[in-house]
């Protein structure tokens, strides 16, 4: 027979060491965010701490299924402190877990999707064991070795994920009846279902004839968002990059390996010129992405950028100012 659990020496433990978990949400959640900047990844990520109610209703239903693994529960409990970041789609979603995996090495992560049986109804996403690096710590000696939960959800799981907990959570211990399991279960089928085709369309949208913007965009919007917190105008955008297309030839927009290079060369650059341009008075196109186009095109092709500059529908001022910016003039 197993030993009851002492709920008032749970409740002074885990008081005892909240403003630790919080420390160590706040902290992950802080080293993450410094990561998605540098990558240009705009994903939101947030943090909560368990309350202390769901703390000990977890602890005892832990302690009853595994009295013996689970002797002391709350020091066995790996999501006290929780980070969640919720991406756009597959594609970031692998970028987010190559940051997680860089900065925290050793992580231990779970495919919640993967975990489910065929009849289970339940979380989707990718969690992860994170302690952070002896290295990281700095004065925050108290952290080290404590483990925080790290979630990554597409936006359609994470939809899912809040749906599905107010509807489980509601039912308690008794499970749907089969006519509405089998309902959730298409529910759960068709998010999943979602993630993938969106992220093999948008893959194939992005190499048909006539994507040519879409693919600079990209490229420049991602390197832009890692070195400006600035919102800029995506529509402005895409009619400069629609009219810039002309000034690459059919073999440079076949493999924009070489632009993906130049503006990651670049990027401190023209961090630099931002920050020596105050953004009220600073030109209208050095706030926008394409501002790494329009760098790279002045710099290697000028001629090209000048006529493609024709289709634009823009003052040539414009690009002249912001070349001018750039340290590099249009002749």
């Amino acid at each position: 027979m197993s030993q009851q659990l002492d709920i008032e020496q749970l409740r002074r433990g885990y008081l005892s060491e909240k403003a630790t978990f919080e420390k160590l949400a706040d902290s992950v959640a802080q080293l993450i965010r410094t990561q998605l900047k540098e990558a240009g990844v705009s994903a939101p990520v947030t943090f909560r701490v368990k309350e202390l109610a769901s703390v000990i209703r977890k602890a005892l239903d832990k302690h009853e299924q595994k009295p013996e693994q689970y002797a002391d529960p709350i020091g066995a409990m790996k999501d006290k402190a929780g980070v969640r970041i919720v991406v756009l789609d597959l594609k970031e979603r692998n970028l987010v877990d190559a940051i997680v995996r860089s900065l925290f090495p050793g992580s231990h992560c779970e495919d919640k999707g993967e975990a489910l049986q065929p009849h289970e109804i339940g979380y989707l996403g990718w969690h992860y064991d994170v302690v952070i690096p002896t290295s990281l710590l700095g004065n925050s000696l108290e952290l080290e070795g404590k483990t925080c939960e790290v979630q990554i959800h597409t936006k359609a799981q994470n939809a899912w994920t809040d749906q599905s907990h107010a509807i489980t959570y509601k039912s308690g211990p008794i499970a749907p009846s089969p006519a509405i399991s089998r309902r959730l279960n298409q529910a759960l089928v068709l998010i999943e279902l979602f993630d993938r085709e969106v992220d093999s369309v948008r893959a194939l949208v992005l190499k048909e004839p006539g994507y040519e913007a879409a693919r600079l965009f990209e490229i420049c919007q991602q390197h832009f968002l890692s070195i400006c917190d600035q919102n800029f105008d995506s529509r402005l955008s895409m009619q400069i990059l629609t009219g810039m297309v002309s000034a690459y030839t059919e073999k440079e927009l076949e493999n924009l390996k070489f632009l993906e290079t130049f503006c990651e060369a670049k990027r401190p650059t023209i961090k630099q010129i931002l920050a020596a341009y105050p953004a009220e008075s600073s030109s209208l196109l050095l706030r926008q992405p394409e501002v790494f186009i329009i760098y790279e095109r002045v710099t290697s092709a000028p001629t090209a950028l000048k006529h493609a500059w024709s289709r634009v529908n823009l003052p040539i001022s414009l690009l002249s100012e912001v070349c001018g910016a750039l340290g590099v003039p249009l002749d």
